[in-house]
């Protein structure tokens, strides 16, 4: 049912961009000889990745402040102890790429870089309402990879800006930030359009239906990172809701997913162990990302 609504959704979408040219190019275009009301195949391919990927729906505000399940998490351990413990992170069982950058949504990070380590970005404003803290995981997760990948001086903050200008483009779809979050699909396009001259790339999205860390999503996860990608997540932190971005780079033989998480990785040196919310986070989308 379902995917009978999208296609006649896609099916509507045509027929109004065939009759009406309700919708303008992408990008700026070579005006064609045949002046006829052809469809645009960029157009056409974003509707569909639109339709497809969870892009309508904004994601990544009013998150949960989740107590991690207490124990030595970063060993390995995925269920709490009989007895009260205080959360001790452990050991990371591998060695962090040097030079990635990680920026926090609320507040100052001591992990974030020179010159921001003291630098809050949580109160800057959205374009649609609210700020960085409140709903900004997405730009954040976005910043962190292209800090990481592309220039270190691309900052939460930028990539905000970023979004914000393209709802001032009428030649562009624009971005939608806000109270409610962003989207999976805007920060797609943003790291292929910020990092696409820098050789970054992503790949397709990978849907899932509020899964935990199982064996498809192992095997997606472990396939994309063990072939040099790195994974932008959307995932739920609470029942039917409460999504999030992060930024994956690691998945251990344990299954414990390493992240440099924006919001729930803000108190510690990341990447963190994702797993020690179980049994959080439900995975919604993904898709991969590297710099060729």
């Amino acid at each position: 049912m379902k995917i009978f609504k999208k296609i006649i959704i896609l099916i509507l979408f045509l027929f109004l961009f065939n009759q009406f040219s309700l919708i303008k190019p992408l990008v700026a275009q070579t005006p064609a000889t045949n002046t006829t009301n052809n469809i645009d195949l960029s157009i056409l391919g974003e509707l569909i990745r639109l339709l497809f990927s969870l892009g309508f729906r904004p994601q990544g505000g009013n998150l949960p402040d989740l107590t991690p399940i207490p124990g030595n998490v970063h060993s390995g351990a995925n269920s709490a102890p009989s007895a009260p413990a205080p959360y001790n992170p452990g050991p990371i069982p591998f060695t962090p790429p040097s030079g990635y950058v990680y920026y926090s949504q609320c507040g100052a990070s001591q992990y974030s870089p020179n010159p921001y380590k003291n630098k809050d970005f949580g109160g800057y404003s959205l374009p649609n309402g609210c700020n960085i803290c409140k709903a900004g995981c997405g730009p954040t997760t976005v910043s962190m990879i292209l800090g990481s990948l592309v220039n270190k001086s691309i900052t939460p903050e930028a990539v905000v800006d970023y979004y914000g200008s393209t709802n001032l483009l009428k030649a562009k779809i624009p971005y939608y930030l806000g109270c409610d979050g962003s989207r999976a699909s805007d920060a797609q396009a943003a790291l292929n359009n910020l990092g696409g001259s820098y050789g970054l790339k992503t790949t397709a999205f990978r849907l899932y239906n509020s899964q935990s860390v199982g064996q498809q999503v192992a095997n997606d996860f472990r396939n994309w990172l063990r072939s040099g990608w790195t994974i932008f997540a959307l995932a739920n932190y609470c029942e039917n809701g409460c999504g999030h971005f992060f930024w994956i780079i690691e998945i251990d033989n344990n299954n414990q997913v390493w992240a440099y998480d924006p919001y729930y990785g803000r108190r510690e040196a990341p990447p963190i162990n994702e797993n020690r919310y179980s049994p959080f986070p439900k995975y919604k989308s993904a898709f991969g990302v590297k710099k060729m």
